[in-house]
C-alpha cells in the first residue's frame, strides 16, 4: 500500500523508495504511531501489538537516524506546515492529522482505515468475493 502512494518520508518529505523496504521482511520500515498502552486506552483492548497496519508509518532506517523523534511529532510538525501530500502519501489527511493532534487513537484509526481501504478499492476495483 505504501509503494502505492509513492510514501515520503514524515522527516524528510523524500519518497521512501519501495525497492528498499520492499526487498526484505525488515518490520523496522513500519513505525507505529500510538503505543500499544495508548491503543488500549483509546478502545481497542485486545490490541495485542502497536505494529496494526492502521497505525504504523513508513520510516526509513537513515531518517530514523538523522532526524529523531516520535512520529507524532512529524505528524503535527507535517499538519501545521500544511504538507498534506506528505501525509497523504502516508494514508493521513487532516482528519487523521487532528486525531494525533488530539492524542485520539481510535480517531486516528478510523481515519486511516477509511484511506487505506479507499485506495485499495482504487487499485483492485470492486471486486465481488461472490461473484
Amino acid at each position: 500500500m505504501h509503494a502505492a502512494t509513492r510514501a515520503m518520508s514524515l522527516a524528510s518529505g523524500v519518497v521512501i523508495e519501495p525497492t528498499e523496504y520492499m526487498s526484505g521482511s525488515d518490520l523496522s520500515w513500519l513505525e507505529p504511531v500510538f503505543s500499544r498502552e495508548e491503543i488500549v486506552s483509546g478502545g481497542f483492548p485486545n490490541a495485542i501489538s502497536a505494529r496494526m497496519f492502521g497505525n504504523v508509518v513508513l520510516v526509513a532506517p537513515l531518517d530514523r537516524m538523522m532526524h529523531p523523534g516520535s512520529q507524532k511529532s512529524w505528524i503535527i510538525r507535517r499538519g501545521q506546515n500544511r504538507d498534506w501530500d506528505i501525509l497523504a502519501s502516508q494514508f493521513i489527511d487532516h482528519e487523521a492529522f487532528t486525531a494525533v493532534e488530539n492524542n485520539n487513537a481510535r480517531q486516528f484509526f478510523v481515519a486511516r482505515v477509511r484511506l487505506i481501504h479507499q485506495k485499495a478499492r482504487e487499485l483492485v476495483g470492486d471486486l465481488d468475493p461472490l461473484g
